[in-house]
């Protein structure tokens, strides 16, 4: 063991030996030529000193060339790239640079199945603070300062933390909004300008508009119609934006007459209710209502223009009595399959809801015994040509008459937590608007 133990000591100390030989006629040889071109900056960079400033990477550059290095040219490209790249992210991220804090409210993952949700309104220094903040795309990035948002059932189902809608958590809820633009990477947004979002999978695949600040593509925005004020535009929403969507889609099938009858299942609600004002302010005359709570929500129904107000369908048989000619179902489920056996001849029903469950108990006779339709309503993917003709209906054709009858009290980020169960149970009544900006 001795004798092993000795060996190794002399073959180490020989190794340092030719090591110091070998460095010593480098530098020798570096000495004695003249400098070198920089070469290509592709050659692995030189790792300099943690903390270095300007000088000592320009002295380390200089060094590394005269001793034959190419690689202080390649360091210097990559150094000079990094600090570019970072720049631009930093000025187009300024508005949630550091010593700017803002509000976010985040939705934690369950610890268990059964287990509450947990949210919590956290101060954020950044955007790029946000916990699991989803990588968009360089060049598109926009940072939207938000004003209002509101409360949706897919806001709900986040906020309980249920599966379906939001992609991963933690997240930031919140699937619309309207605010100013703060900056724009392609250039497409100006700063002060007012725009606003609905759908694309904001609050879903990215952090949404439940914050005092959001980033999205610039694709994403629409800009905010003249004719409506901030609040007025976010009391419309997804919700409005959705029935305008349902009314258009029946129309352009052909399938809405001013005689015709009208079914709107799911009334109470957000979508419900503004598909009840738009379509009586287009002068649709036989508006039928369905709600569950019909002795709480008649006349708040008859006053947005239905002319007859009954409950919640539920499926019987296959094919019932024929009494509409088009529907707007926001509900699905059991009341769907009851729509769509209800339907007159060649009649059809706009579907966008999923409260009552996504299955559908129903058989193919209303299709193939009375030639219905189900139109299917999407307003998340929705091209952007379509979006913006939808706003452009709603600026014209939106009865301004709603916004006194479904206005509630805005709202702050903190108490969205028991208002998402209310939202659930279907225990809210027209538009929750959620007031976004910085307390003062």
């Amino acid at each position: 063991k001795e004798t092993f133990s000795r060996r190794s000591q002399k073959e180490t100390r020989s190794r340092r030996c030719r090591r110091s030989i070998r460095t010593k006629a480098r530098l020798t040889r570096a000495a004695r030529s003249p400098p070198r071109a920089a070469g290509p900056a592709t050659t692995a960079p030189l790792t300099p000193r943690r903390g270095a400033n300007v000088d000592e990477l320009r002295e380390s550059a200089e060094w590394s060339n005269r001793t034959g290095g190419m690689r202080a040219a390649a360091f210097t490209t990559s150094h000079a790239r990094v600090a570019t790249e970072k720049r631009l992210m930093h000025n187009a991220t300024a508005a949630g640079q550091p010593g700017r804090a803002f509000r976010a409210l985040i939705v934690h993952p369950k610890e268990a199945k059964e287990a509450p949700p947990r949210h919590q309104v956290a101060e954020v220094q950044s955007l790029d603070d946000l916990p699991a903040e989803r990588q968009l795309p360089a060049g598109g990035r926009t940072t939207v300062r938000i004003q209002f948002s509101t409360l949706n059932y897919k806001d709900g189902m986040v906020l309980q933390g249920q599966p379906g809608v939001a992609k991963s958590f933690p997240i930031v809820p919140g699937i619309d909004f309207v605010g100013t633009v703060e900056a724009c990477e392609a250039g497409k947004w100006q700063p002060g300008q007012q725009v606003l979002l609905t759908g694309n999978f904001a609050g879903q695949h990215i952090h949404g508009a439940y914050a005092e600040l959001c980033r999205v593509p610039a694709e994403w925005l629409v800009p905010k119609p003249d004719s409506l004020s901030p609040e007025e535009t976010m009391l419309i929403g997804t919700a409005g934006f959705t029935a305008m969507q349902s009314i258009i889609w029946l129309e352009r099938a052909g399938k809405l007459k001013p005689d015709s009858t009208l079914l709107v299942t799911g009334a109470s609600g957000g979508v419900g209710s503004t598909a009840v004002a738009i379509a009586h302010h287009l002068g649709y005359k036989n508006i039928v209502a369905s709600t569950g709570r019909v002795e709480e929500n008649q006349e708040l129904l008859r006053k947005l223009g239905a002319t007859e107000v009954i409950g919640r369908l539920e499926a019987g048989r296959p094919l019932d009595a024929e009494r509409y000619d088009a529907a707007i179902d926001t509900v699905g489920g059991s009341t769907l399959a009851a729509v769509l056996s209800q339907l007159k001849y060649g009649g059809a029903v706009a579907c966008s809801g999923v409260a009552g469950g996504p299955k559908l108990p129903a058989s193919v006779f209303p299709f193939i015994l009375r030639g219905v339709s189900l139109l299917g309503v999407d307003s998340v993917q929705l091209p952007q040509a379509e979006r913006l003709a939808v706003w452009d209906r709603l600026a014209r054709d939106f009865p301004r008459n709603y916004f006194d009858l479904v206005r509630n009290e805005p709202v702050d980020l903190e108490a969205l937590g028991s208002l998402s169960q209310r939202i659930l149970a279907g225990q809210v009544t027209g538009r929750v608007l959620v007031d976004v900006r910085p307390k003062l």
